[in-house]
């Protein structure tokens, strides 16, 4: 199930909106504003801590590319 806030439907391709309007293959899930917020806030947060902890997580990623993601980001700061 995608999750696609509201405003987002407008942005998805014409292929991908006849898909969800005329069959039951996807139901996309629309966040209300508040559980949007708060979920953008837990993942900014945890975002926050897999930088600061880049090797505890790279796991979760594939801790080469993490690696070399981190190192660009590094880079450009």
């Amino acid at each position: 199930m995608p999750i696609i806030p509201t405003n987002g439907l407008k942005e998805i391709s014409k292929d991908f909106s006849n898909i969800i309007n005329n069959t039951n293959l996807i139901t996309p899930y629309n966040p209300d504003y508040d559980e949007g917020n708060g979920a953008s806030i837990k993942s900014i947060e945890f975002l926050k801590k897999i930088l600061k902890e880049k090797y505890r997580y790279g796991e979760l990623f594939n801790q080469v590319k993490l690696k070399k993601e981190i190192v660009k980001l590094n880079r450009r700061n």
